[in-house]
């Protein structure tokens, strides 16, 4: 299988973490796997030493600015004819939302929400207009996955789309080496994981 995936940045974060990973064990998989996201951080460089294809877009950003929305949704297109994907999995809310609006899922599509950009903290007037575009953009895909419950349930209440094509999978942690069942029985207990801005708090 062919695989697209995009995302808006290519910084360290957990997004980017989880398409590196997905990537690289798709690929040892005899799988055939792209990335695209915004050039010159961490996700790229991890990609091209890992011999996967990197599509730079230097139009993606957390911005709706509809003129860099259309460059970006141009460079989305033209990559999209080059790879010729059979499955696009597109992340982050710009890229998610250029993505579909450009595919129409014309290709079958996927979005997965880490974290929705109207969640708690989010100021009045960024909230609404960002859940208006997710409601639209919604229509273009054939699921949305979210990476817990209370995002799904965010994203039900919100009315983006209804709960046939809202799944939660939640993201798995790589572990190195072996692990002994004695050692997977000890309880854990995980207070936080995450980078500390308001959404991120406010859903801990």
């Amino acid at each position: 299988m062919r695989i697209l995936y995009l995302i808006t940045k290519s910084e360290a974060g957990g997004a980017q973490t989880h398409i590196w990973q997905l990537s690289n064990y798709l690929q040892h998989n005899s799988h055939q796997v792209a990335v695209m996201a915004l050039p010159g951080g961490w996700l790229g460089k991890e990609l091209q030493r890992a011999g996967i294809k990197f599509y730079p877009n230097p139009f993606l950003a957390n911005s709706f600015n509809p003129f860099r929305g259309i460059l970006a949704i141009k460079e989305i297109k033209k990559t999209v004819g080059d790879f010729r994907p059979d499955l696009i999995s597109c992340h982050s809310t710009a890229a998610g939302f250029w993505t579909r609006m450009g595919i129409r899922n014309k290709v079958p599509t996927i979005f997965t929400a880490h974290g929705w950009g109207f969640a708690g903290g989010t100021p009045f007037f960024r909230k609404y207009p960002i859940a208006l575009a997710e409601k639209l953009a919604s229509q273009f895909c054939e699921k949305i996955i979210c990476v817990s419950d209370y995002d799904k349930k965010l994203a039900l209440n919100y009315g983006i789309a209804n709960s046939l094509k809202i799944v939660t999978i939640h993201n798995g942690v790589e572990i190195q080496g072996d692990i002994s069942d004695k050692e997977l029985s000890i309880p854990l207990k995980i207070v936080f994981v995450g980078r500390f801005v308001p959404q991120k708090i406010g859903r801990a």
